[in-house]
């Protein structure tokens, strides 16, 4: 599988790993945090996942996000997002979007090595 190095800013926190792409896919960890970036033309999934909780989050036209709590039963709970803007381009993503009341900025580059 192809290594690619990732550098992502979000909200102005910035970060710096390895991570693997392969089938319009980037996976890579940060922390105890599995990340799956899953890239289309113009649509964009995040998946961030730990032993606690899971958030797919899916930003497009008809942009949604699931927040599942793993170890306690309160099932899945569906947050309100608007996508502000998305742009995808070869080693590059730049998304800005509104989760609930909260605003997120991220900008994305990866380079396959």
């Amino acid at each position: 599988m192809p290594k690619c190095k990732i550098s992502y800013k979000i909200n102005g926190d910035k970060f710096n790993t390895l991570g693997i792409y392969k089938n319009n896919r980037l996976s890579f960890m940060e922390d105890d945090i599995k990340f799956n970036i899953i890239i289309k033309d113009n649509s964009l999934e995040l998946i961030r996942e730990n032993t606690e909780y899971r958030l797919k989050l899916i930003l497009s036209i008809n942009s949604n996000c699931i927040y599942e709590l793993k170890n306690i039963n309160v099932g899945k709970l569906n947050i309100a997002v608007e996508k502000k803007m998305l742009d995808i381009k070869d080693g590059f993503i730049k998304a800005k979007y509104k989760l609930d009341d909260a605003l997120f900025d991220l900008e994305l580059t990866y380079e396959v090595i």
